[in-house]
Formats: C-alpha cells, sequence, structure tokens
C-alpha cells in the first residue's frame, strides 16, 4: 500500500560526476551530479534551472542522457531522464 505523499522510486547512489547540460535553446551549463539511479539524477549548478525544461545531461561516464526538469531550488535540481538508464539497481 503507497503511502499519501510518499514516492516510491529505485535506491539512488551518491555519485560526483561533473557534467554539463545542453537546453532546447542549445544553452549549456556546467553541472554536477550528486546523485542518480536509472530514473533520474539531482544536479547542482551555479544557476537555477527551469522547471519543465528539457536538456541533454551530458556525463563522461555514461554519455548523452535527454531529460527533463523536475524541480528547482537554488543551485539544485532534480531531473528525470526520459529514457531509463542501464545501470544495476
Amino acid at each position: 500500500m503507497r503511502n499519501e505523499g510518499l514516492i516510491k522510486r529505485a535506491p539512488r547512489f551518491d555519485v560526483e560526476y561533473q557534467g554539463t547540460i545542453t537546453d532546447e535553446e542549445g544553452r549549456t551549463v556546467p553541472v554536477r551530479v550528486t546523485d542518480i539511479n536509472k530514473s533520474g539524477c539531482r544536479l547542482r549548478s551555479a544557476e537555477t534551472l527551469a522547471i519543465g525544461k528539457k536538456v541533454l545531461v551530458q556525463l563522461p561516464k555514461l554519455g548523452d542522457c535527454s531529460a527533463q526538469i523536475r524541480w528547482s531550488f537554488g543551485e539544485d535540481a532534480g531531473a528525470a531522464f526520459c529514457e531509463p538508464l542501464n545501470i544495476p539497481e
């Protein structure tokens, strides 16, 4: 049974990946990925990322991943991948 307000998600892995995101207008922003799972990641950047924006997350260890910014608060943001990553749970 699901508790109200509780979102079940795959386990997250703490990481320290340096990468970039590129938005639909072609603007590139440096980011640091601080945790990741097969369905999304947490990003940290010097600027606030716009909720709902579709981006290409570019990571040296994982390649390019299409995603959408789902939440943003100051330097931190959460991105949901359009296609699940092939990483172990």
